[in-house]
């Protein structure tokens, strides 16, 4: 999904869809929930961006995930695309890099909110925590399974992507939920889908909500477990 926008208030129609993401969450461990924005021949980005492809109501679920979960996991690459600024107070951010190639001056480090999950290998600049996970490589389940530490406050993980990194969680089979939102464009191009470059695995899950909204479907589905 795209950067947050201010919603209206006074619009109840879509304070009934940010209620049906902000419902109590189970307690135990945080349950990890995959949140996107695609087009519907498939790209979840134009020009290496998924701006073009939300609009206000989606911005505003975007919004409303962030400050519920509290915590943001989300690769290192698709913070430089989306030049990621800093996330409001409550909300930790986790950077997943695996090289390290982090810029400690970039606007999201600004009030120390957020950390880089790293493996041992990687040299993180001064002046970011960092979360180790792995040796050479980011382990993907461990870093899952240690984010309340740097955030006690979660509610559960919101994932934000890239591609690369859903694909990890999906292929550990680590997504309790997805919320995906269906934009009303086609696009073609180059762009990425929700998952790649990942084991190939084919996890059920099952519909909670479908909501439409303009040219948009809001649509919300679990892990299909038993």
């Amino acid at each position: 999904m795209s950067p947050t926008a201010p919603h209206d208030d006074a619009d109840p129609e879509l304070e009934h869809l940010l209620a049906l993401y902000t419902q109590p969450r189970p307690e135990g461990r945080l349950q990890v929930e995959l949140c996107m924005v695609a087009s519907l021949d498939g790209t979840i980005s134009v020009g290496g961006r998924s701006g073009p492809l939300g609009d206000p109501a989606d911005h505003a679920v975007l919004g409303a995930l962030r400050r519920h979960a509290g915590l943001i996991l989300v690769g290192a690459g698709t913070i430089r695309a989306e030049a990621y600024g800093p996330v409001d107070e409550g909300v930790t951010m986790a950077i997943v890099t695996r090289t390290g190639n982090l810029d400690p001056t970039a606007p999201v480090f600004r009030d120390g909110r957020a950390w880089a999950i790293a493996p041992a290998s990687a040299t993180i600049p001064d002046g970011i925590a960092v979360l180790r996970c792995g040796d050479d490589d980011v382990d993907i389940v461990d870093a899952v399974s240690r984010l309340h530490e740097i955030a006690p406050q979660a509610r559960f993980i919101h994932a934000e992507g890239g591609a690369v990194l859903n694909g990890e969680l999906i292929a550990a089979d680590l997504v309790d939920v997805v919320n995906l939102t269906l934009s009303g464009h086609t696009a073609a191009g180059p762009g990425p889908r929700v998952a790649m470059n990942a084991t190939e695995v084919l996890h059920r899950f099952t519909p909670e909500h479908s909501v439409t909204r303009n040219s948009m479907l809001f649509t919300r589905w679990r892990r299909h477990r038993d």
